[in-house]
């Protein structure tokens, strides 16, 4: 069964170069296609916001090292369910960090706002931006998969 786990949290190190988020996206960019693990985490002024999918009983496991990973204070998990399809299937584990002072004014609102559907759009609108200039310039976040995707690619669940 195809499971999806979407959560906020407060870095407990908070910094433009947290050594938890280079330990976060290095590990999970090696171990994900191995678990058929999809995702995209997004970082913005000391808060996490990340979307992982895949196998029921992996991303349950990935959960629980989340919600015990001293890295992250104050969890709001945002949804942790079954679901249909993948959002992020061309993404070991896509990410964003913005670097404009407006991209992250409004990004941190967002998601200091706590709205689940706002800030499920945010994470699906960066994974898009990301994968657009992943395919046009060959450069970016790292994570796609252009050829490997997951069938069933899909902005369901995304309400």
């Amino acid at each position: 069964m195809l499971f999806t786990y979407v959560y906020t949290s407060l870095a407990t190190e908070p910094s433009e170069l947290n050594p938890d988020l280079v330990r976060i996206l290095r590990a999970s960019r090696r171990r994900n296609p191995g678990l058929g693990i999809t995702g995209v985490l997004l970082y913005v002024d000391g808060i996490f916001a990340q979307c992982i999918e895949g196998p029921a009983d992996v991303v349950a496991g990935l959960a629980h090292r989340i919600e015990t990973d001293p890295a992250h204070g104050f969890i709001d998990v945002l949804r942790a369910q079954a679901c249909s399809a993948r959002c992020f299937a061309d993404w070991d584990m896509g990410f964003h960090s913005p670097c404009r002072a407006d991209d992250k004014r409004s990004m941190a609102k967002i998601l200091r706002s706590r709205d689940r559907s706002a800030i499920m759009g945010l994470l699906h609108r960066v994974s898009e931006g990301a994968l657009l200039r992943e395919q046009t310039r060959g450069q970016g976040f790292g994570g796609y998969r252009p050829q490997q995707g997951y069938a069933g690619r899909s902005q369901a669940g995304f309400s």
